[in-house]
């Protein structure tokens, strides 16, 4: 039945448009006299209800009034049922005043009919909507197997109105919303969406424990790394879960979707915005170069390779010194860019003739060399091993691009490398120091780069911090 339904919706919406037509016409008759129309005034009625069918469905099907879903009526499906009606009713106007003359057609007819067409039209289509997110069964249909997840959240704004909107309508999801909040006053004591807006940020914890909250749902795709992590510390505080919806950068035609919720990730609580890069000149640099990455696999070597892969180099030289990572960062820009020339050479940079061999075969024009020991407990104690890669290793691959001339040596060096106090923010530093005497005198140019701590890379302090805290503890 239901198939067969979906199917010939068309013609069902047609027919129910059809006698609403019809019915506003003659309760327009009916309201305009006391509901005892005078006899003389029949003929007129059935000489010009055919007229008012024809033209009002003509309309409404121009306006696409016979398509979409009801359960789904929105604020512009309503606005379009405006229009169609007003037009509609604009021509029945003319019709009658050009065949009639508007004997035995009330005006007052002619004005009711418009209003009790637009109510019943945008009624009943409301009325469907209703009735499916709020009395439907099938709105309770996975409750008997899925625990209930009581949730509130925060931000009532657009976004979380949206938010609010869909979990009512998606008859998959298990959450039972109970309010808002935000740190708007003018907002306070107020309703959205059905829900109230129970208090401000401040109130969180008492909000959880009152309403013995599951999960926290951050609606607010604007906020700022600085806001994230003061909502997170509050939750936290609460010992309740909670999610965040993506920036608006990452939503689709700014669309919000409860499919769209995610974990607080690393991004989020960034203290600052990330940066833009400049892309026109980046491509200007990099289309159409042969380009060799040291160091392919690693944190900063593997973005490195997605990055210049976007720019469309004429070939890409991956050169590693693991078998593993080399393996996995090729496999994935073979798959993310099938047209792209990629050469993956495992190799060490301490090697000269290798390093040597490499730079004759390839010629690579730009180079960035980002193969190096980065771990300072590790280095500090093999000092040995950490020279003789950060220094040695550094000082073959940039005398390589020197004599085989090519036209941009890039060393990724570190903030350690700032007074060094380790042995390896010290290796980095000779290794600066050896690029930046090379850049004086070469025909290549030289530059170095420093990094940071790079966000949740392997062996740094946040993946540390989340396998202490997954096993128990201690947080060291």
């Amino acid at each position: 039945m239901k198939k067969f339904i979906y199917h010939k919706r068309v013609y069902l919406i047609v027919a129910m448009t059809s006698l609403i037509v019809l019915s506003s016409f003659l309760l327009a008759y009916e309201v305009r006299f006391d509901f005892e129309i005078p006899k003389h005034y029949w003929p007129r009625i059935i000489a010009l209800l055919p007229a008012v069918l024809l033209i009002k469905l003509a309309v409404f099907w121009k306006f696409g009034c016979f398509r979409g879903w009801w359960r789904y009526v929105s604020l512009p499906d309503l606005i379009q049922i405006i229009k169609a009606n007003f037009i509609g009713s604009a021509i029945v106007v003319a019709y009658a005043v050009l065949a009639y003359r508007l004997e035995q057609i009330p005006r007052t007819v002619l004005v009711l009919d418009s209003i009790f067409c637009f109510l019943f039209i945008g009624g009943i289509r409301f009325v469907t909507r209703i009735y499916r997110e709020y009395y439907h069964p099938a709105v309770n249909f996975n409750y008997a197997d899925n625990k209930i997840i009581t949730a509130l959240l925060v931000g009532a704004g657009e976004a979380g109105q949206m938010m609010a909107r869909e979990v009512r309508s998606n008859i998959n999801l298990t959450y039972n919303l109970i309010g808002f909040i935000d740190d708007d006053l003018v907002k306070q004591k107020t309703t959205f969406q059905g829900l109230p807006v129970l208090g401000t940020q401040i109130d969180l914890n008492r909000i959880v424990d009152k309403y013995s909250v599951d999960e926290i749902i951050i609606a607010i795709p604007s906020a700022t790394g600085k806001e994230i992590r003061a909502i997170v510390e509050r939750c936290e505080r609460a010992d309740v879960s909670f999610k965040v919806l993506p920036s608006v950068g990452d939503l689709i035609d700014g669309r919000v979707s409860v499919q769209q919720l995610r974990n607080v990730d690393l991004n989020d609580l960034l203290g600052r915005a990330p940066i833009v890069l400049d892309e026109a000149q980046i491509n200007h640099y990099l289309q159409g170069k042969r380009v060799l990455i040291t160091g392919a696999g690693g944190s900063i070597g593997s973005e490195i390779c997605r990055q210049v892969a976007n720019f469309n180099p004429r070939k890409l030289i991956l050169f590693e010194n693991g078998e593993t990572p080399l393996f996995l960062i090729e496999q994935e820009l073979s798959q993310q860019f099938p047209d792209l020339t990629i050469v993956p050479i495992i190799g060490d940079v301490r090697n000269r003739s290798r390093v040597n061999t490499i730079f004759d075969e390839q010629m690579p024009q730009v180079v960035f060399h980002a193969a190096a020991y980065k771990h300072v407990p590790m280095m500090e104690k093999n000092p040995a091993e950490a020279v003789n890669n950060n220094v040695s290793g550094t000082r073959i691959v940039a005398d390589a691009a020197d004599s085989f001339g090519a036209e941009k040596f890039v060393m990724v060096s570190t903030d350690k490398a700032v007074r060094p106090t380790n042995v390896m923010g010290s290796t980095k530093r000779i290794a600066e120091l050896y690029v930046q005497s090379l850049d004086k005198q070469s025909k290549t140019t030289f530059v170095t780069t420093r990094f940071g701590n790079v966000l949740g890379s392997n062996g740094s302090v946040v993946p540390t911090f989340k396998e202490q805290i997954k096993k128990g503890g201690p947080v060291t």
